[in-house]
């Protein structure tokens, strides 16, 4: 595992910067995934939120996500929503 600056989690509307964890697979090191170095407070606010979100996200209907994720892959093209 590698840490390196400049990671960040939006927990209940509230911008989180973390270092970055990359997670390395032993037999080659090779990069397998990145994930926020995050505390067991963060984690918990994370879960909570997104609790609180789920109810209001289940009820958007399939067109308006698409319409969201379409909005976001114009504010950050580099990124897959």
């Amino acid at each position: 595992m590698r840490f390196d600056a400049g990671f960040a989690m939006l927990i209940g509307g509230e911008l989180v910067r973390r270092k970055q964890l990359t997670i390395l697979k032993p037999a080659n090191e090779q990069t397998l995934a990145t994930a926020p170095d995050a505390t067991a407070a963060e984690l918990d606010a994370a879960i909570a939120a997104a609790s609180l979100a789920f109810p209001s996200w289940a009820a958007t209907t399939t067109q308006s996500r698409r319409d969201i994720c379409e909005l976001e892959k114009t504010m950050r093209p580099e990124e897959q929503c």
